[in-house]
């Protein structure tokens, strides 16, 4: 079922492109009509067709969430230009919505041409339907923007952003591997991993091996599963793979022609590996997993890394991107980072009121959402989807 939001009828945006914002909980992100719209925006592998099915038919079922999933259409022709993937919570009284990456996306952008998204930010009707759908809540908060994409989110009106604490890590790709290598690296990082690889190389046959197929990929992410089990043991941190609805999320996308797998095995047995998703000549590392029991402190994830970089290279890819987090490791394949930011939208006195608190004192939100969830206390619980 779709809500259509009526045009805005004031004389002096008569000259911007007609757009209708409609709310599309049911939306078929599966369809080709998606597909087009990915195709034709510089989107991430975390905004593609299978990626936001899954995210919201896997992930989202087990959630008390409400699905806002906003489209920007043309009003003669009805052609998808635009679409924000959202879902929407309720804290203690408070109507949230969030952009529906379940903890799994690590960047958050609207998904539109590049030119659209540039006709978008000067048309005033489609930033006042825009707020109109978005009413129904007190606050919109998007988490993991960087910093290039910020201003798109303009059209969202009056918004307030912040500084996210971390930071986005990518390496360039160019010439031959091995003057990339000579470029980006100190000769003493250089000296270090060749030392761990003849090493290693003494004990067995050591290689890696670009796995593409769907089956395969699964099996990798069932030996990372298996590798991040010792490594989390003991810790407090959070590992999503042990939690089945995040391993048939990973495995499910495994599908996704932008996926494929790095495989580190010596004598044919896994030792490290990396998963990734590929669009644009831009690979993104999502996982990697290691045999820390059996070769620990010999670099066998730097290692899994350096060759997927020597892959891409020879494919012609012109960018590594080793995503989200500032751990000191991506710094020796000569990344540069980029700034990552939150953004907060507020609707009515609630909102306004919140977005005022949050944008000076984050962290209040993240243990009123803990207590929330610990506790059960929501107000509309909304039932389960089938899958």
């Amino acid at each position: 079922m779709m809500r259509l939001l009526g045009r805005s009828r004031r004389a002096d945006e008569s000259t911007a492109v007609n757009l209708i914002v409609s709310e599309a909980p049911d939306f078929d992100f599966l369809s080709e009509e998606y597909r087009s719209l990915f195709s034709r925006s510089s989107a991430a592998p975390f905004q593609s067709p299978l990626w936001l099915d899954r995210i919201y038919a896997e992930l989202m079922s087990e959630r008390c969430a409400r699905r806002l999933i906003i489209t920007i259409r043309e009003a003669a022709s009805h052609r998808l230009v635009g679409l924000i993937p959202l879902m929407v919570e309720r804290y203690l009284g408070i109507s949230v919505a969030t952009f529906a990456d379940c903890g799994v996306s690590d960047y958050c952008v609207i998904v539109a041409a590049t030119e659209d998204l540039s006709s978008f930010r000067n048309n005033a009707a489609l930033k006042l339907q825009l707020r109109r759908t978005l009413r129904t809540c007190d606050l919109l908060i998007v988490r993991k923007v960087r910093e290039p994409e910020l201003a798109a989110f303009d059209i969202l009106g009056s918004v307030r952003r912040a500084p996210l604490g971390l930071g986005a890590h990518a390496t360039a790709l160019f010439g031959s591997f091995e003057d990339w290598r000579v470029q980006v690296m100190t000769p003493r990082q250089r000296r270090s991993l060749d030392k761990k690889r003849r090493s290693i190389e003494r004990k067995g046959c050591l290689r890696t091996e670009t796995i593409k197929d769907p089956d395969q990929i699964i099996a990798a992410l069932d030996q990372i599963q298996e590798f991040r089990k010792s490594r989390f043991k003991d810790t407090d941190k959070r590992n999503l793979l042990d939690e089945e609805r995040y391993f048939r999320f990973y495995c499910d996308v495994a599908h996704d022609p932008m996926c494929r797998a790095y495989v580190m095995t010596l004598d044919d047995r896994p030792v490290s590996i990396a998963y990734g998703m590929a669009r644009n000549g831009r690979f993104h590392l999502l996982l990697t997993g290691f045999d820390s029991v059996n070769h620990r402190n010999q670099s066998l994830g730097l290692l899994v890394i350096e060759d997927a970089i020597r892959d891409c290279i020879s494919r012609g890819d012109d960018e590594f991107d080793l995503t989200i987090g500032d751990q000191s490791y991506k710094r020796q394949f000569g990344t540069v980072e980029t700034s990552m930011w939150w953004i907060l939208c507020h609707f009515g006195f609630v909102g306004r009121t919140l977005s005022f608190f949050l944008a000076r004192y984050p962290r209040p939100l993240a243990l009123v959402r803990r207590f929330a969830r610990l506790s059960g206390f929501r107000t509309d619980r909304a039932p389960r989807r089938a899958v």
